[in-house]
């Protein structure tokens, strides 16, 4: 699999390569959510039944279908641990999307979430990534400490930040709750603000050629 650092429009084929990220402090589900979703990691085989911390960045790949178009999404899944803080900020660099996760049931993670896309924007990432904001573990009930009301409250408050729109959604990655719906709600916002972009550059190629 070629790592699509950029997007790459075959037309002969119709797919479209899209590049992601997952953010967020250590042991919130980042990989736990990757596997559900998305299977075989790119860059080993995985015992599905441990919890494996990412050492670094790990990745997985899947083809989605919008329409008539074949979307590739290539998930970055990097560790939460500041050890590895440097390296991975070394793959925010063309990111087109960014999954912002916290831990429901754990307070630290969700007041860090600024902290986790401050730090995206500041070395490196897009200036206008596609963002979802996404509570996780909600399987944990009884643990619970983060609740839904405040989670939107903190999508509006990232939504002002950013000056668009911030999508809030709950998962479970443990029972795959919600994980495909996110997921590829992500993906069609996603290919929508390309396409978008897209189309933008064409019509000023073509009012170029008009002109000149």
């Amino acid at each position: 699999m070629v790592d699509p650092l950029r997007l790459k429009v075959r037309p002969d084929k119709k797919e479209m390569y899209l590049k992601t990220i997952l953010l967020g402090d250590e042991g919130v589900g980042k990989t736990t959510l990757r596997r559900k979703r998305m299977g075989t990691s790119i860059k080993s085989e995985i015992d599905e039944e441990r919890y494996v911390k990412t050492l670094g960045v790990d990745a997985s790949a899947k083809k989605y279908k919008v329409k008539d178009r074949g979307i590739v999404i290539l998930v970055y899944d990097p560790s939460g641990s500041k050890l590895f803080r440097d390296y991975v900020r070394t793959v925010y660099k063309n990111t087109e999307g960014v999954i912002l996760m916290f831990d429901v049931t754990n307070r630290k993670s969700f007041n860090n979430v600024f902290e986790r896309i401050d730090d995206y924007l500041k070395y490196g990432g897009r200036k206008d990534p596609v963002v979802y904001l996404v509570g996780n573990k909600i399987d944990l009930k009884d643990k619970r400490v983060v609740s839904r009301e405040e989670g939107e409250e903190l999508a509006k408050e990232l939504s002002e930040y950013l000056g668009y729109e911030v999508p809030y959604r709950e998962t479970s990655a443990l029972t795959g709750e919600n994980v495909r719906e996110m997921m590829r709600s992500h993906v069609i916002d996603l290919s929508k603000r390309i396409l978008k972009k897209i189309l933008r550059v064409f019509r000023s190629n073509q009012v170029a050629q008009e002109v000149f």
